[in-house]
């Protein structure tokens, strides 16, 4: 029926290019609009309806089986599978229910656990920039002390993005031109551009900080540091080099920032 259909449509574009006669054009058509009624009721007979429905709600697309059902209902009120579509049409209501309720206490979790995840959080507001910082309250505020610590920023229709802050202080100068971090399990070594790492001094004090995104390597390193019992980092300078170990505080704090930053829809980097 349908090859049949489409021949016709094609021999009718044909018509409109004088390639038939005008009877075998009405005739033609005639048989074309008849054909059209028999697919419209092979597409939505009561039969076709209920299949559809009942491979829906195998495929678990309760809303797309609801509209079939109703379809079927609405087109065919007296017809035998309108007694089975009605029975259908129950389960396939409470299924939307339940999938709506689930729905909602996901929604409902996930706000309850950002909160619960940003309440021991830091924050601070830029306004010019309308960007929102987190960082753990236990890490310092400013680069006038030794911290390796993550901060995360927020922003309107934005995924947050996550900063890895290494500073080093102390009364002399290291020029310091990479980072070789030692976990239980493996090595990395950061090497930065020379514009990333920052200096300043005063009071008798040198500071040197290198503030950064996390990438895809940078956040792996992260995870291995906070679950390594032992993790070191070496600030290797021009000439010297000043070792000491990531602390537990530090550890927990890295932990606490990836945590909030999942729950207000953080991703892992992919590069």
């Amino acid at each position: 029926m349908i090859k049949r259909f489409f021949t016709i449509a094609i021999v009718l574009t044909a018509y409109s290019c004088n390639g038939i006669s005008q009877d075998e054009y009405e005739k033609l058509k005639s048989e074309n609009q008849s054909l059209k009624s028999e697919l419209n009721e092979f597409k939505f007979g009561s039969a076709n309806l209920l299949s559809n429905a009942k491979r829906m709600i195998t495929g678990k697309s309760f809303e797309n089986a609801k509209s079939e059902l109703n379809s079927l209902l609405e087109k065919h009120p007296d017809s035998k599978e309108a007694i089975e579509a009605k029975e259908l049409l129950k389960d396939v209501e409470f299924n939307i229910n339940k999938e709506n309720e689930l729905k909602e206490k996901a929604i409902a979790q996930a706000e309850r656990s950002k909160n619960e995840a940003i309440k021991s959080l830091r924050q601070k507001t830029d306004d010019i920039r309308n960007i929102t910082w987190y960082s753990d309250k236990s890490t310092p505020q400013y680069t006038n002390s030794n911290s390796f610590h993550l901060y995360f920023g927020t922003k309107k229709d934005t995924k947050p993005w996550l900063q890895l802050a290494i500073n080093y202080t102390a009364d002399d100068w290291l020029f310091i031109k990479r980072y070789i971090i030692k976990t239980d399990n493996d090595t990395y070594t950061i090497n930065p551009s020379y514009s990333e790492i920052n200096t300043d001094n005063g009071g008798g004090e040198i500071w040197e900080w290198y503030d950064v995104p996390v990438d895809q390597e940078k956040y792996k390193m992260i995870e291995d540091i906070i679950k390594s019992k032992n993790a070191k980092i070496r600030h290797e300078g021009k000439q010297y080099y000043k070792d000491r170990a990531i602390t537990q505080k530090e550890k927990q704090a890295l932990q606490n920032i990836l945590t909030a930053y999942k729950a207000l829809g953080g991703e892992q980097p992919n590069g």
